[in-house]
């Protein structure tokens, strides 16, 4: 099958499908140039939805394997499942916390696929779903106990309790988070909108988060002191000091700047007199400390759902364990569509890719 054939076919099926709905489409719109999976969409009066789906580029000349047709479509179908069954609202109140963004995209997408069934709009969506997930998943999972692809964990067991035959075994009977995580996959089943999806993932993270073990302090960090107690003794490290780039070679002469920086000199609340030269400490020590926010993680969050789009653009975790980090990062939620696509995209865009931007706008004059 020809790529353009293939992107006909999608768009036939987007269609298609809502002709059978309550909805018509007022703009229906599809752009080939994305890097995941995403829709924009706008409901107008009287039923009519304004959409555009992404995509990746396909080459119209790209010569398809007929069996990607039917993970696009169940892309397609998910993303209509968003259009018609997510409610932007509550969810954008949470944008800037990526961690608990991805613990509500892992809680919304099997109540939406589950709502597109339910509502009989497309009668092979059950198979097509299914036949998506068990293709993201790609035969591996994850750790169980690896916070950051919890949300992932919610994805794949929230469609399971959907009634797919998921061809990887469970694993979070063995996570130490198992309590709260079933707790929110039983409460998320039975939610009816995306406001309840989003209470039961505010309310998961916190419990989640008293979860979590303490993380080692590095070696030679001490313990922070109770006020009153942060001068050391003449010559010995001060336990109340920051930690720079690690121990100083000695207390300072009186008090200091702040952290240390190139000479690792922290702030000296010893006494001006002290030994000139103190034991040497690691020099790869930590420059800020350990965290204390337990949601910090890197800032690449899920570019989420509805509005936002759901691709997340990450490189290297499809089709392994995805190890996260205890933030927001981890396996992708998605399928990595660009990954897959990548042999069948334009040639042109081996040398200069283009930007994922509007399409043209063409128009007509009348002359006369």
């Amino acid at each position: 099958m020809l790529g353009s054939d293939f992107k006909r076919g999608v768009a036939a099926t987007l269609e298609r499908v809502f002709n059978a709905s309550n909805y018509t489409f007022a703009q229906l719109r599809i752009l080939w140039c994305g890097k995941g999976a995403s829709i924009q969409f706008a409901e107008w009066p009287d039923n009519q939805l304004s959409a555009t789906f992404t995509f990746p580029n396909v080459d119209d000349n790209a010569v398809m394997p007929k069996s990607l047709l039917p993970k696009f479509i169940g892309m397609a179908l998910h993303e209509l499942g968003h259009a018609w069954f997510t409610d932007n609202t509550p969810w954008d109140l949470h944008r800037e916390n990526a961690t608990l963004c991805r613990l509500i995209n892992g809680l919304e997408d099997p109540r939406i696929e589950r709502k597109v069934i339910e509502s009989g709009i497309a009668g092979n969506s059950f198979p097509l779903f299914e036949n998506l997930i068990n293709q993201m998943m790609g035969g591996t999972y994850v750790d169980p106990d690896d916070f950051g692809n919890l949300a992932f964990q919610l994805a794949v067991e929230g469609r399971r309790m959907n009634g797919y035959k998921i061809t990887v075994a469970p694993v979070l009977s063995q996570s130490r988070y198992r309590v709260p995580m079933q707790w929110a996959l039983d409460e998320a089943h039975k939610a009816q909108s995306t406001a309840q999806i989003v209470e039961i993932a505010v309310e998961l993270l916190r419990r989640l988060n008293a979860l979590k073990p303490v993380a080692p302090q590095p070696p030679g960090e001490q313990p922070p002191c109770e006020e009153g107690e942060k001068d050391g003794p003449p010559g010995g490290p001060n336990p109340g000091d920051a930690p720079g780039e690690g121990p100083g070679e000695g207390p300072g002469e009186g008090p200091g700047e702040g952290p240390g920086e190139d000479e690792g000199e922290g702030p000296g609340d010893g006494p001006a007199d002290g030994p000139a030269d103190g034991p040497e400490g690691p020099a790869d020590g930590p420059a800020d400390g350990p965290g204390t926010n337990p949601t910090d993680g890197p800032t690449d969050g899920p570019a989420g759902e509805g509005p936002a789009g759901e691709g997340e653009p990450e490189d290297d975790k499809q089709g392994g364990n995805g190890k996260g980090d205890g933030g927001e990062s981890g396996r992708p939620i998605e399928p990595d569509l660009a990954a897959e696509l990548k042999e069948h995209a334009c040639k042109a865009d081996e040398y200069t890719p283009r930007p994922a931007i509007r399409p043209a706008t063409f128009y007509k004059f009348n002359w006369s």
